[in-house]
């Protein structure tokens, strides 16, 4: 393609990941805020990862096409060959991050890139450590200590590299203002509303999140963070094992014990039973929605869900394979619905979907258990339906906060509402 023809992509997210290749596995190298526009200069196998061009890196990097918006035609794109992409280096594999040798006989590791930043330790001459990301100015190197909680930053002219710095995150002022900050080590974290597992899940943040810590919960087992995630109406809290302070210190931090804090009550579930003569049940929660069955006055349902006018109940009636959702006022209620799920307008907008039930369930990167396993979902994780495999068994669905889909199987969830209309989709 000549200069200037390209398709753009135009990013929607408030803050979107650009990876080292086209997947959660490959290392971030940047974030892009809401609105930036770059070149498309190749599209993965699979077509759902675009290649593109960035100002200011010397590096193609690659974005989830889902949360672009595309101008132009990508009819001559081409195709990146998997064979291509096998020479790109996954995240965390031996030898795939650059080391830099420390040179002075004794060197400060330092918080933030700066000298204005508290010293976090100090290292001997020929100690080596791998580097995972460069400040703006490209002076400080954000390197990987061992035994510490926090990553930490030398200055780049004191250390030996012994390779270029390609998958290197190039860190952002942005993100260099947002401390102290926690950056997500793992594959994936689930996000809570509380600090502990009794809370609900409110996210799943993919690897390489950068995150404003606003608090600290010593909550045991686990010590907590309270983070600001970019595109998250509110703070969550996440297991401070699964991440790294990246810039900052944690002095001056609010900090909460357990006894600041008041979980749930273990969920169980109250029933509902049909007061009239016969009573639609419907996919949705509105009478625009399908029904699809009519069931007659006496029947009970377990209840997994209130919708958010509180007017509509969502239901697992016996032989039915999906949840279906009930009018509350035509029926009789037994038991405390004070633990119920409240049902949000977006989980609502994201039928059809699944709900992680009874325990847990582990997603793959594919429609089989041949596939790689990528996150272990915990009970209550909704998402959105986006494909059915080859095998209608499988499932795929967009879990908030990844960059790409994941694969469950139908047998390990509840389903809601209805499948029409969703691709099959073919390997």
């Amino acid at each position: 393609m000549t200069p200037g023809s390209h398709p753009q992509a135009v990013t929607q997210p408030q803050s979107m990941n650009a990876r080292l290749g086209p997947g959660l596995a490959y290392d971030v190298i940047t974030t892009l805020p809401q609105g930036t526009r770059a070149n498309i200069i190749g599209v993965d196998p699979r077509g759902e990862w675009y290649q593109v061009e960035l100002t200011g890196l010397d590096i193609p990097v690659w974005i989830y096409q889902s949360l672009v918006a595309v101008e132009g035609s990508l009819a001559n794109v081409p195709t990146v060959s998997a064979e291509e992409l096998s020479k790109l280096p996954i995240s965390g594999a031996t030898g795939s991050r650059p080391v830099a040798t420390i040179q002075p006989e004794v060197m400060n590791v330092r918080i933030g890139p700066g000298i204005d930043y508290d010293v976090l330790t100090t290292l001997p001459q020929g100690t080596q450590v791998q580097v995972v990301g460069i400040d703006p100015s490209g002076q400080w190197l954000q390197v990987e200590l061992d035994g510490f909680s926090s990553l930490g930053w030398v200055y780049r002219d004191l250390v030996v590299i012994d390779c270029p710095l390609v998958n290197v995150r190039r860190i952002t002022d942005t993100e260099i203002s947002r401390q102290p900050a926690a950056l997500v080590q793992t594959y994936a974290v689930f996000a809570y509303s509380g600090p502990g597992l009794a809370y609900d899940i409110v996210a799943t943040i993919p690897g390489g999140t950068w995150a404003e810590i606003i608090a600290v919960g010593d909550c045991p087992p686990n010590i907590w963070y309270q983070i600001i995630v970019p595109g998250l109406d509110e703070p969550v809290w996440v297991i401070r094992d699964f991440v790294k302070v990246a810039v900052g210190s944690l002095a001056g931090i609010p900090r909460y014990g357990v006894t600041d804090f008041f979980p749930p009550a273990p969920d169980d579930r109250p029933i509902a039973v049909t007061q009239p003569i016969t009573m639609n049940v419907r996919s949705g929660p509105g009478l625009e929605y399908d029904v699809v069955a009519v069931v007659p006055q006496g029947t009970q349902a377990r209840i997994f869900g209130i919708d958010p006018s509180g007017d509509w109940i969502l239901v697992e009636l016996p032989g039915h394979n999906s949840l279906v959702w009930i009018y509350c006022h035509m029926t009789e209620v037994r038991g405390s619905v004070e633990g119920v799920r409240r049902v949000t307008a977006a989980e609502v907008a994201a039928q059809p979907a699944v709900l992680v039930q009874p325990g847990a369930v582990y997603a793959r990167s594919g429609p089989g258990t041949e596939h790689s396993a990528t996150a272990l979902l915990p009970r209550g994780t909704w998402a959105r339906i986006t494909g059915i495999g080859p095998d209608p068994q499988w499932l795929r669905i967009q879990l908030p906060g990844l960059d790409a889909p994941v694969w469950v199987h139908r047998g390990a969830v509840k389903l809601i509402g209805s499948l029409t209309g969703i691709p099959h989709v073919t390997q």
